[in-house]
């Protein structure tokens, strides 16, 4: 999961896409003040390969790289 700490309760948008820049997938989450872990089923549709995660929750842009063994 990817932990994200709020101030306040908001809507997350979470897209993970590959190193070309394609969306694999789009998520929204409510998260509450505090950490949150936000979990998504990436399993069996995803191949092996370096992704993107970008979170933005309405003010700020957050992005992590990270590899799918």
């Amino acid at each position: 999961p990817l932990k994200y700490t709020a101030s306040s309760t908001q809507v997350v948008h979470l897209n993970i896409s590959d190193l070309s820049g394609r969306m694999i997938q789009k998520n929204d989450f409510v998260a509450k003040p505090g950490v949150n872990d936000l979990r998504t089923n990436l399993s069996g549709s995803l191949p092996t390969g370096t992704y993107i995660a970008n979170l933005f929750n309405g003010s700020e842009r957050f992005s992590v790289q990270f590899i799918k063994q």
